[in-house]
């Protein structure tokens, strides 16, 4: 799919479109007001959106050094996570913390569990040092300039995406504040639409995994049935 709105002056026509009605000018709206709202819209984006259009693969770039790997700069969050075996599952750093803790360092052995330790993951069992991150993770993707527009996939097949997430930036600015809750649940609609389908995608390819992970007292890591 490729989006009509083929530079950064249609698109915030489209936008001022639905601010202005049916005869906008952008001369209405400064440019760098557009520009503010669009940086900040696809700040939202970004955070929200798990879709295949911003997933990306590690690249075999990522290394570990004491049970630590650094993320990439433009990483938002895990899609699928491993070290040539079987899929990491995801728990929160208190779970390994509180293990550790309890139970002296970790051993080396299985992969099982990954957690975000600030600007980096960590690992339990610990993962030995220079070992190679395999997977895909969702990105932050360059913001949108009229020379990137056209390579940014998730924008080509999702422009409305990024047309009602300035709309619900704009709104408290320019006195739409009756056309938020319509925008906002147009955004979300948009947003669920795009990480339903990436959900789907990866049941297919067998990347989820169902079964929780908690912690049973302190420092036990557990698995419900699923």
């Amino acid at each position: 799919m490729t989006s009509k709105y083929f530079n950064l002056a249609s698109l915030y026509t489209a936008i001022t479109r639905l601010l202005d009605g049916d005869d906008p000018t952008i001369a209405d709206i400064s440019i760098d007001s557009l520009d503010q709202l669009l940086t900040v819209a696809q700040q939202r984006i970004y955070r929200e959106v798990k879709s295949r259009w911003n997933e990306v693969d590690f690249g075999g770039l990522t290394t570990v050094t004491n049970n630590l790997a650094t993320l990439p700069a433009d990483f938002e969050d895990v899609s699928i996570l491993h070290f040539g075996r079987q899929a990491l599952i995801p728990v929160s750093e208190t779970v390994i913390r509180d293990y550790w803790a309890d139970n002296g360092a970790s051993a080396s052995g299985t992969d099982l569990y990954f957690a975000r330790a600030g600007n980096a993951l960590t690992f339990y069992p610990a993962q030995a040092n220079a070992a190679v991150l395999q997977g895909r993770y969702y990105a932050r993707l360059p913001f949108l300039t009229d020379a990137n527009m056209s390579a940014n996939q998730l924008y080509q097949n999702a422009d409305d995406l990024f047309i009602y997430a300035c709309l619900v930036e704009s709104a408290q600015f320019f006195g739409e504040n009756a056309a938020m809750a319509t925008w906002e649940s147009k955004y979300e609609s948009i947003v669920s639409a795009l990480n339903v389908n990436s959900h789907r995608v990866a049941y297919s390819a067998g990347r989820m995994q169902m079964r929780g992970v908690s912690i049973c007292g302190r420092g036990r890591i557990v698995r419900s049935a699923g």
